[in-house]
């Protein structure tokens, strides 16, 4: 018999090794009962005070009562592109759909504002609206142009080439991660998930 082989030597001493199970049984019981409740990802778990995340995350947090609200949001990326009327329709469908499911937390092109002086007003229809799309004389160069000429727009919520366009869903403060999965599974699948 090998002294390492501890197979062999719990059938030769069956009470020692029983006893060594017994007690490693009750240690683990007693640490289970001792230990506190709670999760991993408990309401505090970085311990260290000086940590550069813990503080960037506490300055955010400070800045929600001046009204900053650094939230989290979910980008639905249409690439099929902008080459025609079609696409810009498709585009402000798709941004109606997600404002009816998921309310006015929704920024795109057919919501973000291109803002135009008139020399008498500031306008700020979106990018992308119903009467422009369905105007015969619409010239989708000079749009491009005028998207192109925004870089608060153009990069961010279009590509480059206007090969993709993003809708952005802004998520609630304080929401429930599995809720709004659902949710947003729903929407793209156009499907309830119970």
């Amino acid at each position: 018999m090998k002294i390492s082989d501890s197979r062999l030597w719990g059938i030769d001493q069956p009470k020692i090794a029983l006893l060594i199970f017994l007690g490693l049984t009750l240690f683990f019981v007693w640490g289970n009962v001792r230990v506190e409740k709670g999760g991993i990802l408990d309401e505090d778990v970085i311990l260290w005070e000086g940590d550069p995340m813990r503080q960037m995350d506490r300055y955010v947090q400070s800045k929600v009562i001046e009204g900053f609200e650094g939230r989290e949001f979910i980008p639905f990326i249409l690439n099929s592109g902008i080459r025609s009327l079609e696409d810009l329709r498709r585009i402000l469908h798709f941004t109606e759909s997600a404002k009816t499911t998921f309310g006015e937390s929704i920024v795109s092109l057919a919501e973000a504002p291109a803002y135009q002086d008139t020399g008498e007003t500031l306008r700020d229809d979106p990018y992308i609206t119903a009467s422009e799309v369905a105007h015969p004389d619409f010239d989708l160069r000079e749009w491009q142009k005028k998207v192109a000429a925004d870089l608060g727009v153009y990069g961010l919520l279009v590509g480059r080439d206007f090969s993709w366009t993003a809708v952005i869903r802004y998520l609630p403060p304080g929401y429930d991660e599995i809720t709004e999965f659902r949710r947003t599974v729903e929407f793209l699948e156009g499907r309830t998930i119970p």
